[in-house]
Formats: structure tokens, sequence, C-alpha cells
């Protein structure tokens, strides 16, 4: 998924590119052009890419965890 900040970061972030073979894709509820304001009860509003991408990352590894 690319990600590209919306309003300079104020509203979030905008789904710019899915990759059609990733679950995200493939689970269908996030699509191109939606806007992405928080990950799991955490705000986007005026965050860096880097935090989002960390905060992505939490988001892969708790999912990770509930399927052990």
């Amino acid at each position: 998924m690319v990600l590209v900040l919306a309003d300079n970061g104020a509203n979030g972030y905008v789904v710019k590119s899915l990759d059609s073979s990733g679950l995200i894709f493939q689970d269908g509820r996030i699509l191109l052009g939606d806007y992405i304001v928080a990950l799991n009860g955490t705000s986007l509003r005026n965050t860096t890419k880097d935090q989002v991408f960390a905060l992505l990352q939490q988001c892969q590894n708790s999912a990770n965890n509930d399927l052990m």
C-alpha cells in the first residue's frame, strides 16, 4: 500500500496504490482514494510517514500474533 499525505497531513493519508496480491487489496475494505485517519485507534493526523509505517508494522505484528 502506498500512502500519500493529505492536506499536509492535517487529515491523515490518502491510499494511492495497493498491491493486488496483498491482504489489504484482497480484503476489499480499503480502496484507492480512501483517507486513512487512524490505525488501531491511533490518529494519523499530523504524523510523519515514518510514524505511519511504524504503526502499520505494529498492526501487522499484532495480527500475526493473533494468528498464533
